[in-house]
């Protein structure tokens, strides 16, 4: 037969209802995580212009978009209106007095855009 004392029993129990506490208050802080994390996986799929429901095939059907995002990104590096702005950087780092070095890398980038 298990004997024990009075007291000890109730630091025993004391000690355990601090546990069930702290436990409580753990729970609680994971639960809330879970909600802040879940809205911020949320967030990140919808700037993805994803569902999230298949993070790994709708990331790999992203990839389909790349050569479509250079076609553009290309129109835009060869078209007029950057040959333009960078004439008119070089006339600003001309007015200016920038260094010939930085000028000739400017009348460098202005020969391969057009």
């Amino acid at each position: 037969m298990l004997r024990c004392s009075r007291p000890a029993g109730k630091r025993q129990i004391a000690a355990w209802q601090q546990q069930i506490k702290e436990l409580a208050r753990k729970d609680s802080d994971a639960a809330s995580s879970i909600i802040a994390y879940k809205a911020k996986f949320a967030q990140q799929c919808s700037e993805l212009k994803i569902s999230g429901m298949n993070i790994r095939a709708e990331l790999l059907a992203l990839t389909l978009d790349i050569p479509q995002l250079c076609e553009q990104i290309s129109a835009a590096l060869s078209s007029e209106e950057l040959g333009q702005i960078l004439a008119f950087y070089n006339a600003f780092m001309e007015f200016v007095g920038a260094a010939p070095a930085l000028r000739e890398k400017v009348n460098l980038a202005i020969s391969i855009f057009h």
